[in-house]
């Protein structure tokens, strides 16, 4: 973990040097703002409050995470896309975001060419979880029951496009199972 969060680190730094060298020696002036585009609490908010943390230090300005949900992070990579291309509005992005929505949301407002990466941050996978007290307690189990119980076994996701839709999909087709999709919908606190 520890080598992971020093790895993290040294992306961070490198990317702010980047950064800093493609604009004038007073950037940034002002708080740059980081587009997520998932809910808070997820993997991609995680990662990116890390990065935005350790950038503010190195840059000595605020970061801003924006959450943007929607279409499988489409939404906010549209706003991102949209933004003046000054340095000040920044995004994460993952395999759903900016690899498969292409293919499965072909007249989308942006392309491949619409962004500028600048470092990779963090790897990810993918966990199978299922509830307490499910009749399955390994994914060998869990794939025989879903074989003897089509159709009627739930698996969630974050939206269509997603790096978790592909992975759940990708997981699907391996196993030769038939399951019913969802997107999590996390409910907003007041």
């Amino acid at each position: 973990m520890i080598a992971a969060i020093a790895r993290l680190i040294a992306v961070v730094a490198a990317a702010s040097v980047v950064v800093t060298a493609a604009h004038a020696q007073d950037f940034p002036k002002r708080p740059i703002s980081m587009i997520v585009p998932f809910a808070a609490g997820g993997n991609s908010d995680v990662i990116a409050r890390t990065v935005a943390e350790q950038m503010g230090t190195l840059l000595g300005q605020t970061i801003v995470i924006e959450n943007i949900g929607g279409a499988g992070g489409s939404t906010a990579l549209t706003r991102a896309a949209r933004a003046e291309p000054d340095g000040y509005t920044i995004a994460i992005g993952n395999a759903g975001t900016n690899a498969a929505a292409y293919t499965i949301y072909p007249k989308l407002p942006f392309t491949p060419d619409s962004f500028a990466p600048i470092a990779v941050v963090a790897k990810t996978f993918g966990v199978v979880a299922l509830r307490k007290g499910f009749p399955a307690t390994t994914v060998q189990e869990f794939i025989a029951y879903v074989k003897s119980h089509p159709g009627t076994i739930n698996l969630g996701h974050a939206g269509v496009g997603s790096s978790n839709f592909l992975i759940c999909k990708s997981f699907e087709q391996a196993a030769g199972i038939d399951v019913t999709w969802s997107a999590i919908v996390v409910p907003r606190r007041r």
